[in-house]
């Protein structure tokens, strides 16, 4: 089961990398990665609790890096792929 699961992950980032924008790939690979703990443990909800917690920590308005990292991220995809993208 493990392996089929490899295998199924490693299929969807290698067409995430291939066919996606970067930004858009870090992000669901992200998402991926905080789920599988899910999928796993024995206690999902408090999993999720957990989750739910930490990203009301979070300030979306305030933080400027993100978006800076954000705009870095295009800028670079920009200049290796022109303007138009691929």
């Amino acid at each position: 089961m493990a392996l089929v699961a490899g295998f199924f992950l490693a299929g969807i980032v290698t067409a995430l990398l291939s066919l996606a924008p970067l930004v858009w790939t870090v992000i669901l690979l992200g998402g991926l990665i905080a789920l599988i703990p899910a999928l796993v443990i024995r206690d999902p909800i408090r999993y999720w609790l957990v989750m739910f917690l930490l990203a009301t920590m979070v300030d979306v308005k305030e933080n400027d890096e993100i978006a800076q990292l954000i705009a870095h991220l295009d800028e670079a995809e920009i200049r290796v792929h022109g303007e138009h993208g691929r």
